[in-house]
């Protein structure tokens, strides 16, 4: 028998992470089991990485990240707390302080 599971719109979904504080979006990202607390050194890196080393374990990271079933509040936590280092919800350090810049200028403009 197959079993079909109603999931919240996406909208609904954003919401309420967007809503969350760090705090809650830490818990709701840990209650997910993310597949990088298995491995957390290739999320955030080893000292005295090479830049080749890093780019191949941001690669392998991303695709981690793919189908973990805590990107949104991982994504949402990330650009809330502005990490400075590491891989979260697939994207890098850099990618979320420019992506949360954009949005910080995006609401400005419509407010």
């Amino acid at each position: 028998m197959h079993v079909q599971r109603t999931l919240p719109s996406s909208r609904t979904a954003r919401s309420a992470v967007t809503a969350a504080s760090p705090a809650a979006l830490r818990d709701l990202v840990l209650a997910e089991a993310p597949a990088c607390l298995l491995d957390p050194e290739l999320h955030s890196g080893a000292p005295g990485e090479s830049p080749a080393d890093e780019a191949a374990r941001v690669a392998v990271a991303r695709e981690v990240c793919a189908s973990c079933p805590a990107r949104l509040p991982c994504q949402a936590f990330a650009l809330l707390t502005r990490p400075e280092s590491g891989v979260w919800a697939g994207l890098t350090a850099a990618e979320i302080g420019a992506l949360a810049a954009v949005a910080s200028g995006a609401v400005r403009s419509a407010a």
